[in-house]
């Protein structure tokens, strides 16, 4: 947890070295980012999963991203995620979305 450019920088040796990344791989990375505050960083992992590595995002990646744009207070792009993923109507993601409208005070959102 925290270490997203530790994550970043072991990720990319790992390709470069002709290791091809798995979701789990996708999933710790994007974990990483979220608790750093990495948010574009975040966002171009989160992209290069599916663009480059044809991997379909699960509802834990999506739920790293909800985390990420909402701790960021990127509130609109926190409920855009859970839009526009398969699992919109999972209960985690609308959680993580409610606790980062309680956190940045946006009442609004929230209901």
């Amino acid at each position: 947890h925290g270490h997203g450019v530790e994550a970043i920088s072991f990720f990319r040796k790992m390709v470069t070295s002709g290791v091809r990344p798995n979701a789990i791989t996708f999933l710790g990375l994007l974990l990483g980012c979220s608790h750093q505050g990495l948010v574009k960083e975040g966002a171009e992992h989160f992209q290069m999963m599916s663009s480059q590595f044809h991997l379909s995002p699960n509802v834990k990646h999506y739920g790293c991203m909800v985390d990420l744009y909402g701790r960021a207070g990127q509130l609109d792009k926190a409920l855009e995620m859970i839009h526009t993923s398969a699992c919109e109507e999972d209960p985690v993601l609308w959680r993580t979305l409610l606790g980062s409208c309680k956190i940045h005070r946006n009442l609004k959102l929230g209901e």
